[in-house]
């Protein structure tokens, strides 16, 4: 007896209409239903959301048209008000050219202890420690060169002996220009 052999030497492409099942052509299908549902409802979503934005934009118009903004006089008593304009004129006040100047006129063996600014007064008063006097009349040399300062005075100064390396403890007056 011979049996019959089915020899295919071509094989069918994968993506083939031959090899397209029922079961395949039922996922196809049930995909696109889903998605043009999908589709449809985000629309309908859409146009929801859209409809509720403008009536939520409209009632807010309604409610500001409605409520009338009340005016609260304020009474402000004169020691409030001078102490306002005085914190105002504290802002207002150029500190940055005053510390420029200072920076500028820094030196190797200057140490500045405090730096007391009166701006009302356009006044400034420096406390420091130097090596030794010479060095501390030279940063008051540097000092007068600055355009922020001017009629900068040694008010004090007092060296002190105990010190192994004697420095020199000084105030220092100068006019501050503010302009």
């Amino acid at each position: 007896m011979s049996q019959q052999i089915d020899l295919d030497f071509i094989q069918t492409p994968f993506l083939s209409l031959t090899r397209f099942s029922w079961f395949s052509l039922f996922l196809l299908v049930a995909s696109l239903v889903l998605a043009l549902f999908t589709w449809q409802t985000y629309q309908t979503k859409r146009v929801e959301h859209l409809e509720l934005e403008a009536k939520l934009t409209e009632a807010n118009q309604q409610q500001q048209q409605k409520l009338p903004v009340k005016q609260v006089p304020v009474s402000i008593q004169p020691e409030q008000l001078k102490q306002m304009q005085e914190t105002v004129n504290a802002l207002a006040v150029p500190w940055n050219a005053l510390f420029e100047a200072i920076e500028q006129s820094d030196q190797k063996d200057i140490a500045i202890l405090s730096l007391e600014p009166n701006s009302q007064k356009q006044q400034v008063v420096m406390t420091g420690e130097a090596k030794n006097l010479q060095v501390a009349l030279a940063y008051i040399t540097q000092l007068e060169n600055q355009p922020a300062l001017s009629q900068v005075f040694l008010q004090k100064h007092s060296i002190d002996e105990a010190n192994v390396s004697k420095p020199v403890s000084f105030t220092i007056f100068a006019k501050w220009k503010i302009q």
